[in-house]
């Protein structure tokens, strides 16, 4: 804690001295001693071409011992900013702890406050404690093992010598600080690959060395370099088998090195934004030429299959092991491989590029003697192409970058048309087995990312809609709302993804209102898409409100934008053929008619299968607040830097119009009651009746009086609208009864 590592500064200005007077000495020795037995007159014969061979080897050692010192001096210097650094989170975990009252010792024990023995939350605190111990015990760790990777790479520069016959010093730590780690992590690394074991302290060497290099970009790539594509592949099915389907501290070691196999990774094929020409040019430059060197050996070893023992019997390919070490915690990889994985990934899978749609097949194991548990399953990702486009949704620009159809690369039609999804099967007997669906989730959230702008896994903070979203939006609208939306019907093949199509839907509100009802309110907003007829649009919602959560997240956005039309409506300047009383009733109606036809799909699948009661609604509440209000922020900015003289919902914003609003969508009857289709079908009709009466009163208050009558006009207006428009083209009826 006290030390200000200032040893270690003046020794690296002694060794920048030492390497000067080693320079200065080799060209004096080079002048006036080395270059004799060149002059006839002065020396020639045997004994001069000797001299000559033995003044090279020591002008070789003077450069030798040169290398050496700068190279020792940038390592401490290296050396002394690591441990400062670490150094530095020890102080603050300390501090940290000591705000919090606790007290920390001078040998790092973290103690409870004498003051407290009496207080009620004493087992509380206590946990607390522990907490905090592990903290500081975490970060007295990382110093020891900084301190402990400086030791092993002075040791290294000393010890070993460059080749030279009779070398004193060391000439080859004239290569970097990184060349040196990353040959010993080679080596260590290189033993796992070849299936040796390693002891206890060089497995904790090797860790040690990750640990503190990883996240450097010329030792990863030294270190990827060293060991290929292949050895990457061998090392990940190494944590797979004895991380994942190991035991106790040998396990623990090697689900670490996963993770710093995908900083590595990460790391080390880190490519710059470039497109085109200037791509090009960088491919050329040394780091382009490792990149599509490793790049090939991994989509080689990405086909190849690997033997897991402790994990399967079967055997596994080596793109679902990367796929696993990418998808086991958080890296930032770049766009560009995330791609070419993905690409890789696909050629070795779809048959119109000689792929095999089986290639990644698994077995799950429910009797305990062969495949994946649920165990295995919450680190081996089954398919690698579903997993490859979840990391993609943490980065919207990157997902949209691939599924993005313009150019016609396919990727987006080959995933909803000809990608075969399902690669597991359950093992019930040698005679029986069933074929289970792996999931469409990394496709849900890339999807969903691409056209909102929103990253996967994140609280939903802004809207970012942009052209190549606009494109993926259309297309896989398109492709989910033809034949009556049968992709998305209950049993169909993409039903999984209502949730995600719906906070697409909702940030698309503008056109879809629009093309539902034949109704262009905020032109605006609208025209970024096109939904084609409106049979498409029906049938699309229809099968998309058949979920739960998606029907709240629409209805939330429909009530939402509605309340800005409607507020729109009452500050736009009128037509000479038309009142404001009018123009606030189409307001209201787009949205009645939207909110009819979600009402019916959630009536049609309450009466066929049944959906969660009044809580399982009302706890999603707060996750549709948050979407919606991005729905309605979005098309607020949109009216605001188009209409200089804004209304009150656009001055407001979300936060006025929440609990007015959003209330709405809470439901008090009882479950009983919420699970029949009708009562469900009646709660929609006078929540959207509610909302819009609610939006109009609020704009209205603000622009004549709170005493004044049109605001009952307006509020009376809207709430007619609703009532006329909201079973327009549907008139609900139960399935079976043919009743309205």
């Amino acid at each position: 804690m006290e030390q200000e590592f200032a040893a270690l500064e003046a020794a690296a200005v002694e060794l920048d001295a030492a390497a000067d007077g080693f320079e200065n000495v080799a060209t004096d020795y080079r002048r006036d001693v080395a270059s004799v037995p060149g002059h006839e007159e002065l020396w020639t014969g045997q004994s001069a071409q000797a001299a000559s061979f033995q003044f090279s080897v020591t002008e070789q050692e003077l450069d030798a011992a040169q290398a050496e010192a700068r190279a020792l001096a940038r390592l401490l210097r290296d050396g002394k900013s690591e441990l400062t650094r670490m150094r530095d989170q020890l102080k603050a975990v300390a501090e940290d702890a000591r705000a919090a009252g606790y007290e920390v010792t001078g040998d790092g024990r973290v103690l409870m406050n004498p003051d407290w023995p009496n207080d009620t939350e004493l087992e509380r605190l206590n946990r607390v404690r522990a907490e905090w111990q592990a903290q500081l015990d975490r970060a007295v760790e990382t110093v020891a093992q900084a301190d402990e990777s400086l030791h092993l790479a002075l040791a290294r520069f000393t010890a070993e010598n460059d080749g030279r016959r009779a070398g004193i010093f060391n000439g080859a730590a004239d290569d970097s600080t990184d060349e040196v780690l990353a040959a010993r992590a080679q080596e260590l690394s290189g033993k796992l690959v070849a299936g040796e074991e390693l002891s206890a302290e060089e497995r904790a060497e090797l860790l040690r060395l990750l640990e503190l290099e990883a996240h450097d970009p010329e030792f990863a790539r030294e270190l990827l370099d060293g060991i290929g594509g292949e050895g990457f592949v061998a090392l990940a099915a190494q944590v797979a088998g004895q991380g994942v389907g190991g035991e106790g501290d040998d396990a623990r070691d090697f689900v670490v090195l996963g993770d710093h196999l995908r900083t590595l990774l990460a790391t080390g094929t880190d490519v710059p934004n470039l497109q085109g020409f200037e791509y090009g040019q960088w491919a050329r430059t040394e780091q382009g030429r490792f990149y599509e060197q490793f790049m090939n050996e991994l989509n080689e070893a990405g086909r190849a299959e690997y033997e897991v023992t402790g994990l399967t019997d079967t055997d596994v390919r080596g793109y679902q092991l990367i796929a696993s070490v990418m998808n086991s915690g958080e890296a930032d990889f770049s766009a560009r491989v995330l791609h070419d994985l993905a690409d890789g990934i696909r050629a070795a899978e779809d048959p119109s590029l000689g792929g095999d749609p089986g290639i990644w097949s698994q077995g799950m194991d429910a009797t305990g003697l062969d495949g994946l548990d649920d165990s295995d399953l919450e680190w081996f990702t089954v398919d690698p192409m579903d997993t490859m486009l979840g990391i993609m949704a943490q980065e919207p620009g990157t997902a949209a970058s691939y599924l993005d159809p313009a150019g016609d690369n396919g990727r987006l039609e080959y995933l909803i048309d000809d990608r075969e999804w399902s690669h597991m099967s359950a093992y019930l007997s040698p005679a029986q087995n069933i074929e289970l669906p792996t999931g469409q989730d990394g496709f849900g959230a890339a999807l969903q990312a691409a056209t909102t702008g929103v990253p996967a896994g994140e609280p939903p903070r802004q809207l970012n809609l942009t052209e190549r979203g606009d494109r993926i939006m259309e297309l896989a609208y398109g492709k989910f709302s033809e034949n009556g939306a049968a992709l998305i019907a209950d049993g169909g093949a993409f039903a999984s993804l209502r949730p995600e199509l719906a906070r697409m839907t909702g940030a698309y509100m503008a056109d879809f209102q629009a093309g539902l009802s034949g109704l262009h309110i905020n032109d605006d907003s609208e025209g970024r898409i096109d939904l084609g007829d409106r049979s498409a649009v029906d049938a699309f919602l229809g099968q998309v409100g058949r979920n739960q959560e998606a029907h709240a997240l629409l209805t939330g956005a429909q009530q939402a934008y509605t309340a800005l039309t409607i507020d729109r409506a009452l500050v736009l300047e009128l037509p000479e053929d038309i009142g404001r009383e009018e123009l606030v009733g189409q307001a209201a109606a787009s949205g009645a008619q939207f909110a009819g036809v979600l009402s019916e799909a959630r009536a049609n699948a309450v009466f066929d299968e049944g959906v969660a009661g009044d809580q399982a609604h009302n706890d999603r509440v707060a996750m549709v607040q948050e979407w919606t209000g991005l729905v309605l922020d979005e098309a607020v900015g949109a009216a605001a830097a188009r209409y200089p003289v804004a209304g009150p919902v656009i001055e407001w914003g979300v936060g006025e119009l929440s609990d007015s609003i959003f209330a709405t969508l809470e439901r008090d009857n009882s479950e009983q009651a919420a699970s029949d289709a009708e009562e469900g079908y009646l709660a929609d009709y006078d929540a959207a009746i509610a909302s819009s009466a609610q939006a109009a009163e609020i704009a209205a208050t603000a622009r004549y009086g709170e005493d004044s009558a049109a605001v009952a006009s307006m509020r009376n207006v809207a709430a007619m609208a609703v009532s006329e428009y909201f079973d327009l083209k549907i008139e609900w009826k139960h399935p079976e009864k043919g009743q309205e």
